[in-house]
């Protein structure tokens, strides 16, 4: 059995196929992510993006991938949501 993340690559169509799943709307959603990828992705699809520090990303790498929001603890990233929403 195939999953959507056996036949997607690029993270952006994994977004939006995942959205699509779900009955979501992109600019309703939100991505959150710890790496560039997650959050080129999320631009790519639309949808707003929290980068979380407390991942994998490097000094400066959500900055510089354009995150909307960067948060650096897990009580920081659930007040972020609740402004959004």
């Amino acid at each position: 059995m195939f999953s959507i993340f056996d036949i997607r690559y690029i993270k952006s169509e994994v977004i939006l196929e995942v959205l699509n799943k779900l009955n979501a709307i992109p600019n309703e959603s939100i991505m959150i992510g710890d790496r560039m990828h997650d959050i080129i992705g999320a631009k790519e699809a639309g949808i707003k993006s929290i980068g979380v520090t407390f991942g994998y990303a490097e000094d400066g790498e959500l900055e510089e991938s354009g995150a909307d929001f960067i948060v650096e603890s897990s009580s920081e990233l659930l007040s972020c949501i609740f402004k959004l929403i």
